[in-house]
């Protein structure tokens, strides 16, 4: 299990770096991929994130930092992908929370739910002794509904 976790984790918080382009994201040649660092995502063969099944998959963003900016980063970047499917985090079902700190995570839950507006999705919060390339905090994934 901890292997899946560190193989999950690594390609997912390779996301982390290309979040200065996020603006640039494109669909891939694969349409229900929208890629947010092609040339990274081909080399180590996953995708940002992808539609399946009436849903979209994103994979782990992340933010460093102490545990409160990182989750302000992390979220800002959620935000931006699913705007560019036409989606906010009322449409997300899904969330899952892997963080260095559990107990200040917690803390900051305003912080959170300022996101979410009253609209919740399930969650599963996980604390790690550490994240990839040892500076992120946080690290969050999600799965929303397509409208």
């Amino acid at each position: 299990m901890l292997r899946l976790l560190k193989t999950f984790t690594i390609a997912a918080l390779l996301n982390s770096t290309c979040f200065a382009s996020l603006a640039y994201a494109k669909e891939s040649e694969d349409s229900r991929c929208l890629q947010l660092n092609e040339t990274l995502e081909k080399e180590y063969g996953y995708c940002g994130a992808v539609e399946a099944g009436g849903l979209l998959y994103v994979s782990g963003t992340v933010g460093s930092g102490d545990i409160k900016a990182g989750m302000v980063q992390a979220y800002e970047n959620l935000k931006i992908i699913l705007n560019k499917r036409g989606l906010d985090f009322s449409d997300v079902v899904r969330e899952t929370v892997f963080t260095t700190d559990l107990d200040t995570f917690t803390e900051n839950r305003g912080l959170r739910k300022s996101y979410y507006k009253g609209t919740y999705p399930a969650a599963s919060w996980l604390q790690v002794e550490k994240l990839y390339g040892g500076k992120y905090s946080v690290e969050i994934e999600v799965t929303a509904k397509l409208r």
